[in-house]
């Protein structure tokens, strides 16, 4: 038996979907297709009702547990070994689901990493969380979706991060899981920076300063086309040393892209020390209120902090949004907490064990409460 589901969820307590059945069942073909919406799921008398009720019931638990776990990785777990995901695109997810899938992610992060001995594992981790709600929660994008014009656009400025991207598109089903485990291997799409050869991926990037330029362009495309879509872009504060950046800037304000939401990962560490060491950016706030954008400041690694000021886009009529994410580079992994030779590195067999542990640990605490 294989099934094919595509499920949303429409609010804290409504769900839609489809699932699609084929081949035996007791002995008996199958090849059925089945449709739920609705906003309780119902205990159903299995040796009463009929097929068609049994099936709904089904389909709704199904769904139910899919996006409990907002993951289509729970949902093939859930399905069996032969199920697999479609387009799966939650319009809904709680604090907590949010933040139970930080650690899976980062295992996910680490051991590719691990795998292809290299990575920005610092960095990958005190954004994980900022990607984590963005798909999870505000984008509207999905696999289905991606080629639509109207889509939500994101660019990932600091693309160094790409191992964080690559996880959290994978898990959105851009792309099969297990594709990661290419990461750095000859011929593979998945290399040290994202390019559009990525099913998911808007842009090219990797050379710093250069995101933030081109997602001004399209949120003006977006303007000028009387389209409604956003963009998102997410920079690395040591990336503010690039002059394009506050000429980019100069341009979202002049344009009055209240469409934009520039996310700035402010975790104080770039490759050569401390930001404030190495090209002092404080008082970055202010700085950017001098550039014409709303800003906002926000613990980066709460995911309820940034679901609540995501939402409250846009912060003014006329102006670009500007999210400045307080973040700890390495977050999620005590050792490579706040540690400036994690910026590119990866973790020893030891290490990598003992990351295992801490983040085992973590999902059992967030299951147990």
């Amino acid at each position: 038996m294989t099934a094919r589901g595509e499920f949303e969820r429409l609010g804290p307590d409504a769900y839609r979907g489809r699932m699609q059945m084929k081949g035996q069942m007791e002995g008996e073909s199958v090849d059925m297709t089945m449709n739920f919406e609705g906003k309780k799921i119902r205990d159903c008398n299995y040796a009463t009702e009929s097929p068609e009720a049994q099936g709904q019931a089904m389909l709704a638990k199904t769904c139910e547990s899919a996006l409990t776990q907002s993951s289509p990785m729970a949902w093939q777990t859930f399905a069996g070994p032969n199920a697999t995901c479609a387009s799966y695109k939650p319009r809904y997810c709680s604090a907590m689901l949010a933040q139970s899938l930080t650690p899976a992610y980062i295992r996910s992060n680490d051991q590719i990493i691990k795998q292809a001995g290299a990575g920005h594992t610092g960095g990958d981790l005190s954004c994980v969380d900022i990607l984590n709600v963005l798909y999870n929660n505000i984008l509207h994008v999905s696999p289905a979706t991606f080629t639509d014009q109207n889509r939500d656009r994101y660019v990932q400025s600091k693309g160094h991060s790409a191992e964080a991207l690559y996880t959290v598109l994978a898990d959105q089903g851009f792309f099969p899981l297990e594709e990661l485990n290419t990461l750095g291997k000859y011929q593979s799409h998945f290399i040290g920076h994202p390019t559009r050869s990525v099913p998911g991926v808007e842009q090219n990037t990797g050379a710093l300063g250069h995101g933030l330029a081109v997602a001004v362009g399209m949120a003006l495309a977006a303007k000028l086309d009387g389209r409604s879509y956003r963009v998102f872009t997410l920079l690395g504060d040591g990336e503010l040393d690039e002059g394009s950046n506050w000429e980019a800037s100069l341009a979202a304000s002049h344009y009055r892209l209240d469409n934009l939401t520039v996310i700035v990962d402010r975790n104080g560490l770039q490759i050569t020390g401390p930001t404030e060491s190495v090209n002092p950016l404080e008082p970055l706030a202010e700085k950017f209120c001098a550039f014409g954008y709303a800003v906002r400041e926000v613990d980066g690694n709460d995911t309820q902090a940034l679901m609540d000021v995501f939402s409250q886009t846009p912060f003014e009529t006329g102006k670009p949004n500007l999210v400045l994410a307080h973040t700890l580079k390495g977050k999620g992994v005590s050792f490579m907490e706040n540690s400036l030779k994690w910026h590119h590195r990866v973790p020893t067999d030891e290490e990598f064990e003992a990351a295992w542990r801490e983040l085992d640990e973590a999902l059992a605490q967030l299951e147990g409460s």
